[in-house]
Protein backbone atom coordinates (compact mmCIF):
# COMPACT_ATOMS: atom_id res chain seq x y z
CA UNK A 1 0.00 0.00 0.00
CA UNK A 2 1.29 3.25 -1.22
CA UNK A 3 2.26 6.32 1.72
CA UNK A 4 -0.42 8.69 -0.29
CA UNK A 5 -3.24 5.70 -0.71
CA UNK A 6 -2.66 4.95 3.35
CA UNK A 7 -3.16 8.55 4.15
CA UNK A 8 -6.45 8.31 1.70
CA UNK A 9 -8.00 5.84 3.46
CA UNK A 10 -7.29 6.93 6.84
CA UNK A 11 -9.11 10.13 5.99
CA UNK A 12 -11.59 7.63 4.35
CA UNK A 13 -12.33 6.36 7.33
CA UNK A 14 -11.50 8.54 10.08
CA UNK A 15 -14.32 11.58 9.58
CA UNK A 16 -12.52 14.98 9.55
CA UNK A 17 -9.27 13.38 10.91
CA UNK A 18 -6.78 14.83 8.16
CA UNK A 19 -8.23 18.29 8.66
CA UNK A 20 -8.54 18.24 12.53
CA UNK A 21 -8.81 16.79 15.82
CA UNK A 22 -12.64 16.27 17.06
CA UNK A 23 -13.79 15.77 20.04
CA UNK A 24 -14.93 12.02 20.65
CA UNK A 25 -17.85 11.76 19.53
CA UNK A 26 -18.18 8.37 17.58
CA UNK A 27 -21.48 7.64 15.20
CA UNK A 28 -22.20 3.68 14.32
CA UNK A 29 -24.38 2.27 11.60
CA UNK A 30 -22.61 -0.93 12.59
CA UNK A 31 -23.59 -2.48 9.37
CA UNK A 32 -27.61 -1.45 9.32
CA UNK A 33 -29.83 1.29 7.77
CA UNK A 34 -31.35 1.78 11.69
CA UNK A 35 -29.14 0.97 14.65
CA UNK A 36 -29.52 1.88 18.61
CA UNK A 37 -27.16 1.47 21.33
CA UNK A 38 -29.77 0.59 24.49
CA UNK A 39 -27.42 -1.05 26.77
CA UNK A 40 -23.62 -1.53 27.24
CA UNK A 41 -21.35 -2.99 29.46
CA UNK A 42 -17.66 -3.32 29.90
CA UNK A 43 -15.78 -6.65 30.18
CA UNK A 44 -12.18 -7.25 29.81
CA UNK A 45 -11.52 -3.93 28.45
CA UNK A 46 -14.27 -4.46 26.02
CA UNK A 47 -17.76 -2.36 25.50
CA UNK A 48 -20.70 -5.00 24.71
CA UNK A 49 -23.61 -3.26 22.85
CA UNK A 50 -27.16 -4.87 22.85
CA UNK A 51 -29.66 -2.51 20.34
CA UNK A 52 -32.21 -2.61 17.58
CA UNK A 53 -30.94 -3.45 14.03
CA UNK A 54 -33.28 -2.45 11.13
CA UNK A 55 -32.80 -3.29 7.07
CA UNK A 56 -35.12 -0.66 5.45
CA UNK A 57 -34.48 -2.31 2.57
CA UNK A 58 -35.99 -5.42 3.15
CA UNK A 59 -40.00 -5.72 3.13
CA UNK A 60 -41.13 -6.75 5.58
CA UNK A 61 -39.23 -4.09 7.84
CA UNK A 62 -38.33 -5.76 10.87
CA UNK A 63 -37.19 -4.48 14.06
CA UNK A 64 -34.47 -6.66 14.92
CA UNK A 65 -31.66 -7.20 17.59
CA UNK A 66 -27.61 -6.80 17.86
CA UNK A 67 -24.93 -7.43 20.20
CA UNK A 68 -21.70 -5.54 18.90
CA UNK A 69 -18.48 -5.24 20.62
CA UNK A 70 -16.47 -2.11 20.22
CA UNK A 71 -13.18 -0.70 21.61
CA UNK A 72 -12.19 1.80 24.76
CA UNK A 73 -11.77 4.04 22.08
CA UNK A 74 -15.09 3.57 20.00
CA UNK A 75 -13.65 1.07 17.29
CA UNK A 76 -16.65 -1.50 16.16
CA UNK A 77 -14.99 -5.07 16.72
CA UNK A 78 -17.44 -7.63 15.91
CA UNK A 79 -21.30 -7.33 15.21
CA UNK A 80 -24.07 -10.72 15.48
CA UNK A 81 -28.00 -10.49 14.57
CA UNK A 82 -30.58 -12.15 16.39
CA UNK A 83 -33.70 -12.65 13.59
CA UNK A 84 -35.91 -15.48 14.98
CA UNK A 85 -38.01 -16.94 12.36
CA UNK A 86 -41.69 -16.24 12.90
CA UNK A 87 -41.18 -13.39 14.92
CA UNK A 88 -41.12 -9.63 13.18
CA UNK A 89 -40.19 -7.65 16.03
CA UNK A 90 -37.33 -8.68 18.25
CA UNK A 91 -37.61 -5.22 19.86
CA UNK A 92 -40.34 -3.65 21.32
CA UNK A 93 -38.90 -0.05 21.72
CA UNK A 94 -36.35 1.71 24.76
CA UNK A 95 -36.31 -0.86 27.90
CA UNK A 96 -37.25 -3.69 26.09
CA UNK A 97 -34.14 -5.43 25.94
CA UNK A 98 -31.25 -5.54 28.91
CA UNK A 99 -27.90 -8.41 29.45
CA UNK A 100 -25.38 -9.21 31.83
CA UNK A 101 -22.42 -11.22 32.18
CA UNK A 102 -22.66 -14.67 33.16
CA UNK A 103 -19.14 -16.80 33.44
CA UNK A 104 -18.21 -16.51 29.95
CA UNK A 105 -21.35 -15.73 28.21
CA UNK A 106 -23.56 -12.63 27.63
CA UNK A 107 -26.74 -13.31 28.81
CA UNK A 108 -29.68 -11.14 26.54
CA UNK A 109 -33.26 -11.11 27.52
CA UNK A 110 -35.81 -8.99 25.02
CA UNK A 111 -39.45 -8.37 24.69
CA UNK A 112 -40.80 -8.88 21.37
CA UNK A 113 -44.39 -8.40 20.50
CA UNK A 114 -45.19 -12.20 21.13
CA UNK A 115 -43.43 -13.05 23.82
CA UNK A 116 -40.27 -12.52 26.13
CA UNK A 117 -36.41 -14.47 25.37
CA UNK A 118 -33.63 -15.42 26.58
CA UNK A 119 -30.11 -15.80 24.49
CA UNK A 120 -26.81 -16.89 25.64
CA UNK A 121 -23.66 -15.74 23.60
CA UNK A 122 -20.06 -16.83 23.53
CA UNK A 123 -17.62 -13.58 25.37
CA UNK A 124 -15.98 -14.53 22.11
CA UNK A 125 -19.12 -13.46 19.86
CA UNK A 126 -18.69 -16.62 18.08
CA UNK A 127 -22.35 -18.27 18.68
CA UNK A 128 -25.76 -17.07 19.71
CA UNK A 129 -28.15 -19.81 21.27
CA UNK A 130 -31.74 -19.72 22.27
CA UNK A 131 -32.01 -20.29 25.89
CA UNK A 132 -36.06 -20.10 26.75
CA UNK A 133 -38.48 -18.32 25.93
CA UNK A 134 -42.11 -17.14 27.71
CA UNK A 135 -45.04 -16.51 25.92
CA UNK A 136 -46.41 -12.84 26.12
CA UNK A 137 -48.78 -13.48 29.09
CA UNK A 138 -50.16 -9.66 28.88
CA UNK A 139 -46.45 -8.65 30.67
CA UNK A 140 -46.17 -4.81 29.24
CA UNK A 141 -42.71 -3.98 30.34
CA UNK A 142 -39.27 -5.45 30.96
CA UNK A 143 -37.73 -2.83 33.65
CA UNK A 144 -34.81 -4.53 35.24
CA UNK A 145 -32.56 -7.81 34.82
CA UNK A 146 -30.83 -8.78 38.46
CA UNK A 147 -28.34 -11.68 38.91
CA UNK A 148 -28.65 -13.34 42.46
CA UNK A 149 -25.04 -16.06 42.20
CA UNK A 150 -26.81 -18.24 38.93
CA UNK A 151 -30.55 -16.94 39.05
CA UNK A 152 -31.23 -14.48 36.46
CA UNK A 153 -34.48 -12.52 37.82
CA UNK A 154 -36.22 -10.72 35.58
CA UNK A 155 -38.24 -7.81 36.85
CA UNK A 156 -41.88 -6.50 35.03
CA UNK A 157 -44.63 -6.00 35.48
CA UNK A 158 -48.16 -7.15 33.73
CA UNK A 159 -51.24 -4.87 31.82
CA UNK A 160 -52.66 -4.70 35.33
CA UNK A 161 -49.91 -2.69 36.68
CA UNK A 162 -48.80 -5.86 38.85
CA UNK A 163 -45.16 -6.79 39.85
CA UNK A 164 -44.35 -10.02 38.20
CA UNK A 165 -40.46 -11.71 38.66
CA UNK A 166 -39.70 -14.14 36.43
CA UNK A 167 -36.79 -16.41 37.45
CA UNK A 168 -34.41 -18.65 35.57
CA UNK A 169 -31.63 -20.77 36.75
CA UNK A 170 -29.16 -20.66 34.04
CA UNK A 171 -27.13 -23.94 35.22
CA UNK A 172 -30.21 -26.06 35.54
CA UNK A 173 -32.80 -26.98 32.79
CA UNK A 174 -35.94 -25.73 34.57
CA UNK A 175 -38.29 -23.38 33.06
CA UNK A 176 -38.90 -20.07 34.33
CA UNK A 177 -40.60 -20.21 37.22
CA UNK A 178 -43.15 -16.73 38.59
CA UNK A 179 -43.49 -15.16 41.28
CA UNK A 180 -46.57 -12.37 41.86
CA UNK A 181 -44.80 -9.97 44.88
CA UNK A 182 -47.57 -6.73 44.27
CA UNK A 183 -47.73 -5.77 47.81
CA UNK A 184 -51.52 -4.33 47.61
CA UNK A 185 -54.10 -6.33 45.34
CA UNK A 186 -56.55 -3.74 44.77
CA UNK A 187 -56.99 -0.24 42.39
CA UNK A 188 -53.01 0.75 43.27
CA UNK A 189 -51.10 0.43 40.05
CA UNK A 190 -47.48 -0.31 40.27
CA UNK A 191 -44.23 0.19 38.44
CA UNK A 192 -41.35 -1.07 39.76
CA UNK A 193 -38.54 0.16 38.29
CA UNK A 194 -35.30 -0.70 39.79
CA UNK A 195 -33.80 -3.67 42.05
CA UNK A 196 -31.00 -3.63 44.15
CA UNK A 197 -29.59 -7.37 45.80
CA UNK A 198 -28.69 -6.76 50.01
CA UNK A 199 -26.26 -7.40 51.56
CA UNK A 200 -27.91 -9.89 53.42
CA UNK A 201 -29.23 -11.79 50.03
CA UNK A 202 -32.48 -10.15 50.12
CA UNK A 203 -33.90 -8.45 46.83
CA UNK A 204 -35.02 -4.66 47.54
CA UNK A 205 -37.61 -3.74 44.77
CA UNK A 206 -37.69 0.32 44.60
CA UNK A 207 -40.68 1.94 41.85
CA UNK A 208 -43.82 4.12 42.03
CA UNK A 209 -47.45 3.57 42.99
CA UNK A 210 -50.10 5.62 41.81
CA UNK A 211 -54.16 5.52 43.14
CA UNK A 212 -55.90 6.63 39.61
CA UNK A 213 -59.12 7.61 40.70
CA UNK A 214 -60.79 9.49 37.67
CA UNK A 215 -59.91 12.93 38.94
CA UNK A 216 -57.21 14.96 38.00
CA UNK A 217 -56.44 16.43 41.47
CA UNK A 218 -56.63 13.13 42.84
CA UNK A 219 -53.63 11.39 41.16
CA UNK A 220 -51.38 10.62 43.70
CA UNK A 221 -47.63 9.52 42.71
CA UNK A 222 -45.27 7.74 45.72
CA UNK A 223 -42.34 6.00 46.03
CA UNK A 224 -42.50 2.47 47.02
CA UNK A 225 -39.72 -0.14 48.53
CA UNK A 226 -40.17 -3.58 48.42
CA UNK A 227 -37.77 -6.01 50.62
CA UNK A 228 -38.12 -9.53 49.62
CA UNK A 229 -36.61 -12.90 51.25
CA UNK A 230 -34.55 -15.32 49.07
CA UNK A 231 -37.51 -17.10 48.53
CA UNK A 232 -39.30 -14.37 46.74
CA UNK A 233 -41.51 -13.43 49.74
CA UNK A 234 -42.07 -9.89 50.77
CA UNK A 235 -40.62 -9.35 54.10
CA UNK A 236 -41.36 -5.71 53.95
CA UNK A 237 -43.56 -3.07 52.13
CA UNK A 238 -43.02 0.77 52.81
CA UNK A 239 -43.92 4.23 50.86
CA UNK A 240 -42.08 7.38 50.85
CA UNK A 241 -45.60 8.98 51.50
CA UNK A 242 -46.34 12.53 50.61
CA UNK A 243 -42.93 13.70 51.19
CA UNK A 244 -42.22 13.85 47.58
CA UNK A 245 -44.44 16.31 46.91
CA UNK A 246 -44.16 17.09 42.91
CA UNK A 247 -41.93 14.79 41.65
CA UNK A 248 -42.56 12.03 39.37
CA UNK A 249 -41.18 10.78 36.11
CA UNK A 250 -38.62 8.80 38.09
CA UNK A 251 -36.10 7.35 35.12
CA UNK A 252 -32.83 5.80 37.09
CA UNK A 253 -32.22 4.61 40.41
CA UNK A 254 -29.06 4.54 42.22
CA UNK A 255 -27.43 2.83 45.80
CA UNK A 256 -24.31 4.36 45.99
CA UNK A 257 -21.32 2.81 48.05
CA UNK A 258 -22.69 4.07 51.26
CA UNK A 259 -26.01 2.59 50.78
CA UNK A 260 -27.99 6.00 50.14
CA UNK A 261 -30.50 5.99 46.91
CA UNK A 262 -30.41 8.65 44.67
CA UNK A 263 -33.09 8.95 41.95
CA UNK A 264 -33.59 11.06 38.32
CA UNK A 265 -36.94 12.32 38.02
CA UNK A 266 -38.96 16.32 37.50
CA UNK A 267 -41.03 18.25 39.64
CA UNK A 268 -44.20 19.85 37.95
CA UNK A 269 -46.41 22.39 38.63
CA UNK A 270 -49.67 21.34 40.02
CA UNK A 271 -51.92 24.41 39.51
CA UNK A 272 -50.95 23.84 35.90
CA UNK A 273 -51.76 19.95 35.98
CA UNK A 274 -54.99 20.54 37.84
CA UNK A 275 -55.87 23.33 35.45
CA UNK A 276 -54.94 22.02 31.76
CA UNK A 277 -56.73 18.50 32.06
CA UNK A 278 -53.71 16.64 33.59
CA UNK A 279 -50.58 18.10 31.20
CA UNK A 280 -47.48 19.17 32.97
CA UNK A 281 -45.05 21.70 32.95
CA UNK A 282 -41.79 20.18 34.48
CA UNK A 283 -37.86 20.64 35.26
CA UNK A 284 -35.47 18.02 36.33
CA UNK A 285 -34.02 17.35 39.72
CA UNK A 286 -31.49 14.49 41.46
CA UNK A 287 -32.83 13.78 44.46
CA UNK A 288 -30.65 11.75 47.60
CA UNK A 289 -32.78 9.71 49.87
CA UNK A 290 -31.99 8.41 53.72
CA UNK A 291 -32.97 4.47 52.52
CA UNK A 292 -33.71 4.29 56.15
CA UNK A 293 -36.44 7.26 57.25
CA UNK A 294 -37.24 7.79 52.91
CA UNK A 295 -36.50 11.58 54.06
CA UNK A 296 -34.66 13.48 50.89
CA UNK A 297 -31.20 14.50 51.99
CA UNK A 298 -31.05 16.89 49.08
CA UNK A 299 -32.65 18.08 46.01
CA UNK A 300 -30.77 19.46 43.08
CA UNK A 301 -31.70 21.34 39.71
CA UNK A 302 -28.89 21.25 37.91
CA UNK A 303 -30.20 22.93 34.57
CA UNK A 304 -32.62 25.49 36.55
CA UNK A 305 -36.14 25.80 38.33
CA UNK A 306 -38.35 27.20 35.30
CA UNK A 307 -41.39 25.02 34.55
CA UNK A 308 -40.89 23.79 30.48
CA UNK A 309 -43.36 21.87 28.23
CA UNK A 310 -40.39 20.68 26.37
CA UNK A 311 -37.99 20.45 29.15
CA UNK A 312 -34.68 19.17 30.18
CA UNK A 313 -34.41 15.10 31.49
CA UNK A 314 -31.67 13.55 32.90
CA UNK A 315 -31.83 9.91 31.79
CA UNK A 316 -29.48 7.93 34.00
CA UNK A 317 -26.53 8.76 37.09
CA UNK A 318 -23.93 6.50 38.28
CA UNK A 319 -20.98 6.95 40.86
CA UNK A 320 -17.87 8.67 40.29
CA UNK A 321 -14.60 6.28 39.87
CA UNK A 322 -13.83 7.97 43.15
CA UNK A 323 -17.11 7.79 44.84
CA UNK A 324 -16.68 11.07 45.19
CA UNK A 325 -19.76 12.19 43.68
CA UNK A 326 -22.27 11.14 40.72
CA UNK A 327 -22.55 12.07 37.28
CA UNK A 328 -25.59 12.15 35.82
CA UNK A 329 -26.58 12.35 31.61
CA UNK A 330 -29.44 13.44 29.87
CA UNK A 331 -30.65 15.74 27.35
CA UNK A 332 -32.33 19.17 26.60
CA UNK A 333 -33.68 21.04 23.62
CA UNK A 334 -33.08 23.83 20.97
CA UNK A 335 -34.88 25.20 18.59
CA UNK A 336 -33.48 24.41 15.08
CA UNK A 337 -33.98 25.33 11.36
CA UNK A 338 -36.70 22.51 11.10
CA UNK A 339 -38.15 22.38 14.36
CA UNK A 340 -36.81 21.44 18.27
CA UNK A 341 -34.21 19.14 18.37
CA UNK A 342 -32.36 17.85 21.73
CA UNK A 343 -28.57 17.89 22.55
CA UNK A 344 -26.41 16.04 24.95
CA UNK A 345 -26.33 17.39 29.00
CA UNK A 346 -23.80 16.15 31.28
CA UNK A 347 -23.14 16.80 34.75
CA UNK A 348 -21.49 16.34 38.26
CA UNK A 349 -22.72 16.30 41.59
CA UNK A 350 -20.84 16.30 44.72
CA UNK A 351 -21.89 13.73 47.38
CA UNK A 352 -23.37 16.93 49.23
CA UNK A 353 -25.53 18.02 46.65
CA UNK A 354 -23.30 21.18 45.26
CA UNK A 355 -23.14 21.18 40.96
CA UNK A 356 -19.23 20.51 40.21
CA UNK A 357 -19.66 21.18 36.26
CA UNK A 358 -22.24 21.42 34.31
CA UNK A 359 -21.78 20.78 30.49
CA UNK A 360 -23.39 20.49 26.87
CA UNK A 361 -22.77 18.48 24.16
CA UNK A 362 -24.29 18.97 20.48
CA UNK A 363 -24.37 17.23 17.09
CA UNK A 364 -23.02 19.09 14.38
CA UNK A 365 -26.37 19.28 12.60
CA UNK A 366 -29.07 19.64 15.44
CA UNK A 367 -30.27 22.54 13.23
CA UNK A 368 -31.55 20.14 10.85
CA UNK A 369 -33.67 18.65 13.39
CA UNK A 370 -30.89 15.47 14.35
CA UNK A 371 -32.28 14.73 17.84
CA UNK A 372 -29.68 12.38 20.23
CA UNK A 373 -31.49 10.04 23.02
CA UNK A 374 -29.21 8.93 25.96
CA UNK A 375 -29.92 5.37 26.94
CA UNK A 376 -26.75 5.17 29.76
CA UNK A 377 -23.31 6.34 30.72
CA UNK A 378 -20.84 3.85 32.39
CA UNK A 379 -17.61 4.51 34.04
CA UNK A 380 -15.15 2.77 31.64
CA UNK A 381 -11.69 0.59 33.43
CA UNK A 382 -9.40 3.29 31.54
CA UNK A 383 -10.71 6.32 33.77
CA UNK A 384 -13.43 7.61 31.78
CA UNK A 385 -17.00 7.97 31.36
CA UNK A 386 -18.64 6.62 28.00
CA UNK A 387 -22.20 8.09 27.79
CA UNK A 388 -24.16 6.39 24.48
CA UNK A 389 -27.63 6.49 23.13
CA UNK A 390 -29.22 6.75 19.42
CA UNK A 391 -28.91 9.79 17.20
CA UNK A 392 -32.05 9.88 14.97
CA UNK A 393 -30.55 11.55 11.91
CA UNK A 394 -33.25 14.43 10.14
CA UNK A 395 -30.39 16.06 8.35
CA UNK A 396 -30.22 15.43 4.49
CA UNK A 397 -26.10 17.17 4.88
CA UNK A 398 -23.79 15.15 7.13
CA UNK A 399 -22.92 12.66 4.44
CA UNK A 400 -24.79 9.56 6.38
CA UNK A 401 -26.97 7.23 4.23
CA UNK A 402 -28.61 5.73 7.49
CA UNK A 403 -31.67 7.38 9.62
CA UNK A 404 -30.80 6.16 12.68
CA UNK A 405 -27.13 5.35 14.52
CA UNK A 406 -25.49 4.56 17.46
CA UNK A 407 -23.70 7.39 19.44
CA UNK A 408 -20.90 7.50 21.79
CA UNK A 409 -19.26 10.29 23.50
CA UNK A 410 -16.26 10.09 25.89
CA UNK A 411 -15.38 12.46 28.98
CA UNK A 412 -13.03 12.58 32.21
CA UNK A 413 -13.39 13.78 35.25
CA UNK A 414 -13.73 17.20 34.73
CA UNK A 415 -16.48 17.09 31.86
CA UNK A 416 -14.20 17.76 29.11
CA UNK A 417 -14.56 15.20 26.17
CA UNK A 418 -11.56 13.23 25.18
CA UNK A 419 -9.74 15.20 21.53
CA UNK A 420 -9.65 11.91 19.13
CA UNK A 421 -11.78 11.81 15.39
CA UNK A 422 -14.81 10.47 14.76
CA UNK A 423 -15.43 7.56 12.56
CA UNK A 424 -18.59 6.74 10.65
CA UNK A 425 -18.58 3.17 9.47
CA UNK A 426 -20.70 3.65 6.38
CA UNK A 427 -20.36 3.54 2.32
CA UNK A 428 -19.97 7.35 2.07
CA UNK A 429 -16.91 7.71 4.14
CA UNK A 430 -15.38 4.53 3.58
CA UNK A 431 -15.05 4.39 -0.26
CA UNK A 432 -15.93 0.42 -0.18
CA UNK A 433 -19.49 -0.46 -2.79
CA UNK A 434 -21.03 -3.61 -2.48
CA UNK A 435 -23.61 -4.53 -5.06
CA UNK A 436 -26.09 -5.82 -5.68
CA UNK A 437 -28.05 -5.53 -2.65
CA UNK A 438 -29.80 -8.08 -2.73
CA UNK A 439 -27.75 -10.45 -4.81
CA UNK A 440 -28.61 -13.63 -6.10
CA UNK A 441 -25.52 -15.33 -7.87
CA UNK A 442 -22.34 -12.98 -7.22
CA UNK A 443 -21.85 -10.19 -4.57
CA UNK A 444 -19.32 -7.16 -5.84
CA UNK A 445 -17.12 -5.76 -3.62
CA UNK A 446 -15.76 -2.58 -5.19
CA UNK A 447 -13.02 -0.01 -3.80
CA UNK A 448 -12.66 3.94 -5.21
CA UNK A 449 -9.06 3.27 -5.27
CA UNK A 450 -6.67 0.09 -5.18
CA UNK A 451 -6.64 -0.53 -1.55
CA UNK A 452 -4.95 -3.76 -1.56
CA UNK A 453 -5.14 -5.55 -0.18
CA UNK A 454 -7.91 -6.35 1.77
CA UNK A 455 -9.46 -9.54 3.38
CA UNK A 456 -13.53 -10.03 2.82
CA UNK A 457 -15.49 -12.38 4.76
CA UNK A 458 -19.10 -13.28 4.73
CA UNK A 459 -21.24 -14.61 8.12
CA UNK A 460 -24.49 -15.31 8.50
CA UNK A 461 -26.22 -13.42 11.20
CA UNK A 462 -24.90 -15.23 14.31
CA UNK A 463 -21.18 -15.06 13.23
CA UNK A 464 -20.22 -18.16 11.40
CA UNK A 465 -17.97 -18.01 8.73
CA UNK A 466 -19.64 -18.55 5.58
CA UNK A 467 -17.35 -17.42 2.49
CA UNK A 468 -13.56 -15.39 2.51
CA UNK A 469 -11.65 -13.90 -0.08
CA UNK A 470 -8.19 -12.83 0.93
CA UNK A 471 -5.79 -10.33 -1.11
CA UNK A 472 -8.38 -8.31 -2.47
CA UNK A 473 -7.79 -5.49 -4.61
CA UNK A 474 -9.46 -2.79 -6.43
CA UNK A 475 -12.87 -5.40 -7.30
CA UNK A 476 -13.61 -9.06 -5.94
CA UNK A 477 -16.45 -11.09 -6.28
CA UNK A 478 -18.40 -13.76 -3.79
CA UNK A 479 -20.26 -16.55 -5.16
CA UNK A 480 -23.11 -16.35 -3.02
CA UNK A 481 -25.09 -18.90 -5.30
CA UNK A 482 -25.84 -21.67 -3.11
CA UNK A 483 -26.58 -19.79 -0.04
CA UNK A 484 -30.03 -19.80 1.53
CA UNK A 485 -32.24 -16.87 0.99
CA UNK A 486 -31.36 -14.44 3.97
CA UNK A 487 -29.30 -11.71 5.68
CA UNK A 488 -25.90 -12.04 6.02
CA UNK A 489 -22.69 -9.66 6.92
CA UNK A 490 -20.01 -8.68 4.96
CA UNK A 491 -16.68 -7.48 7.10
CA UNK A 492 -13.77 -5.84 5.64
CA UNK A 493 -10.36 -5.87 6.98
CA UNK A 494 -6.72 -4.47 6.14
CA UNK A 495 -3.92 -6.58 6.27
CA UNK A 496 -3.00 -6.35 10.25
CA UNK A 497 -6.55 -7.80 10.57
CA UNK A 498 -8.53 -4.96 11.85
CA UNK A 499 -12.13 -4.48 10.48
CA UNK A 500 -12.46 -0.90 8.39
CA UNK A 501 -16.19 -1.91 7.04
CA UNK A 502 -19.05 -4.36 7.73
CA UNK A 503 -22.43 -4.06 5.74
CA UNK A 504 -25.77 -6.66 6.52
CA UNK A 505 -26.77 -7.64 2.65
CA UNK A 506 -29.57 -9.77 1.92
CA UNK A 507 -29.21 -13.12 -0.66
CA UNK A 508 -32.53 -13.76 -2.70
Amino acid sequence: MTKKFYTLLICLLAYNFCFSQEPFYKIHTLGFHQTTAEEMRELNERLYVVGMAMDTTIKPIERNLHISTISLDGEPIKTLFWDKPGTIDEIMGHDWNTFQFYKDKVIIHYSSDQEMCTLAIDTTMEKITLLDCLPDENLANLNNIIWKENELVLLTRNQNREIILKTLLLDDSEPYRSFNVTPVLNSDRFTSREAFVLDNGNLALFGIVSNISGEVKDDVFDLFKIELNESYEIQSYDTFGKRLGTICDFSDWLLDSDGQLLTTSVRYDTTYYIENGGKKIKYPVIVKFDPNTYEPTWEVAPQGTEYRRTHPFYNTIIETHEQDGYITVGTDYAQGANGESNYLIYTKISKEGEIVWNNEFRDAYIDENTDLRVSDVIATSDGYYMAYGSRSDGSQNDGIESRVQAFFIKFDEDGNLLNTSSTLMTPPQSGISIFPNPADELLNISLEEEAGPVNIKLTNMTGQLLLHHTDCIKTCKLDVSQLSSGSYIVLISDRNDSLVFQKMVYID
